[in-house]
């Protein structure tokens, strides 16, 4: 009966360290990637203004200035166009980020985390239907060993004198 105890031993140590070490990591990385996510739309949102001021600084100095300015106003114009390209990638990037990895694994999680109580639950049950038997039969035992000491004992004394 050791090797089955040490067994049932090493299969509880596994889900307790899942459920204790494994689980609330996996969350908390998942809590990361989602502050993550929300730090990047925040970032994405004062880009955009950032982008929308340089542009209208460009087009204004582009329409509204002398020859000198009106060049000046140009390339800034331009500059504004290459970043709201960029930008335009970036968001792309940031709604990727959230649609193929942070989407995909808080499901992945929920999922998995109830598939490991419910095994874990339907070990115990098992278990205890396996256990329950044998439990009952050494208790059993036990007590006919000890009726049989204090009979025998008790038979002894009889004999005796």
């Amino acid at each position: 009966m050791k090797t089955t105890e040490e067994a049932h031993y090493l299969t509880e140590n596994i889900y307790k360290n899942l459920s204790s070490k494994f689980n609330p990591l996996t969350k908390q990385v998942l809590v990361n990637a989602k502050s993550y996510h929300k730090a990047l739309l925040a970032t994405s949102s004062a880009a955009r203004g950032y982008i929308e001021s340089i542009g209208k600084l460009g087009h204004d100095c582009k329409t509204h200035a002398s020859s000198g300015t009106e060049e000046i106003g140009q390339s800034i114009y331009r500059v504004a166009e290459a970043y709201k390209e960029i930008q335009i990638k970036f968001e792309e990037c940031t709604k990727a980020i959230f649609t193929e990895v942070i989407l995909p694994l808080e499901q992945k999680l929920d999922t998995e985390l109830k598939a490991c109580v419910a095994e874990q639950r339907k070990y115990h049950q098992g278990h205890k239907e396996v256990t329950g038997p044998y439990t009952k039969a050494v208790a059993a035992l036990e007590k006919f060993k000890k009726k049989n000491q204090s009979k025998g004992i008790f038979d002894a004394e009889k004999e005796a004198p």
